[in-house]
Formats: structure tokens, C-alpha cells, sequence
């Protein structure tokens, strides 16, 4: 009898042994998988971040080129504005100086001043 109860002690003794054994076990693999995934947050996080920079960088660039085509395009505008504006004005331009102007410049500047 005594021998019985030593040896049903004896198994729950180790039965509790392995429940803490397996409950250690299970508390590590949680504790890794946690910070597994804080890891990977902290990563993705990471990612996200320098995409976004990556993002706001191109779209400055876009910007800036945008920018310069627009500058461009009024730019080539405004002179087209301009030379059309000589080739309809050229002859009234001379008609409104007294005497003929002398350099192709000068007469740029009267019409410029007739119509800017």
C-alpha cells in the first residue's frame, strides 16, 4: 500500500513536472513569436516610412519638373506672343516714330512698350 501511494506521488510529481516543463515551453514560444511580430511590425513600419519619403521625394521632383514646364511653356508662349506681336505691329511701330529705327532691338522695345 505504502508503495502504491509512493509511486501515484512519484507519477503526479513528474505528471507536474511535465505540465511545467510544456507551460515554460509554451510561455517561450509566445514570448519569441511576440517579438517576432514586433520585429516584423517594427520592419514593416521601417518599409512604410522610407516609401513614403521615396514618395514625397519623387512628387517633389514631379513638382519641380511640372514647374519647369509650365516656366517652359509660358516662357515659349510669351515669345511666340511677342514675335507675333512684331510681325502685326512692325509696320505701325515705324509708322509711329518719326524717323526709321535704325536696329532690329529698338523696334522690339517700341512694340514692346505698345503692348506690355
Amino acid at each position: 500500500m505504502e508503495t502504491r501511494e509512493k509511486d501515484r506521488i512519484e507519477r503526479q510529481a513528474k505528471i507536474e513536472e511535465i505540465k511545467k516543463i510544456k507551460a515554460e515551453e509554451a510561455e517561450r514560444i509566445r514570448q519569441e513569436k511576440f517579438e517576432m511580430t514586433q520585429k516584423q511590425q517594427e520592419l514593416e513600419k521601417k518599409i512604410i516610412f522610407e516609401q513614403k519619403l521615396e514618395l514625397k521625394r519623387l512628387a517633389r521632383q514631379k513638382k519641380k519638373y511640372v514647374d519647369y514646364q509650365l516656366k517652359k511653356a509660358k516662357e515659349l508662349k510669351r515669345k511666340a506672343t511677342l514675335n507675333s506681336a512684331l510681325k502685326v505691329w512692325r509696320p505701325k511701330a515705324i509708322l509711329f516714330s518719326d524717323m526709321r529705327l535704325k536696329h532690329e532691338n529698338e523696334m522690339y522695345f517700341k512694340v514692346e512698350k505698345i503692348y506690355i
